[in-house]
């Protein structure tokens, strides 16, 4: 799987623990959001070739915003 996908799972999970309800996202968003990661197609080589041209790897977080 690729890591990127998993840090992405995880910062929707932490939105789904706000201590305000009101901050929690709307479930139907959750939903869209994790059916959209899972529709994602993962190519390990091209994705790692990709991160090394970038002077990185599959292993490191992403430093901005999840993008979704």
């Amino acid at each position: 799987f690729p890591v990127k996908g998993l840090y992405q799972a995880l910062a929707i999970a932490s939105m789904c623990m706000q201590e305000d309800p009101s901050k929690r996202p709307k479930i139907g968003d959750v939903v869209d959001a994790l059916t959209f990661l899972a529709e994602q197609k993962y190519y390990p080589q091209r994705d790692r070739e990709a991160a090394q041209a970038k002077g990185g790897d599959c292993s490191t977080p992403p430093k901005k915003d999840m993008g979704f």
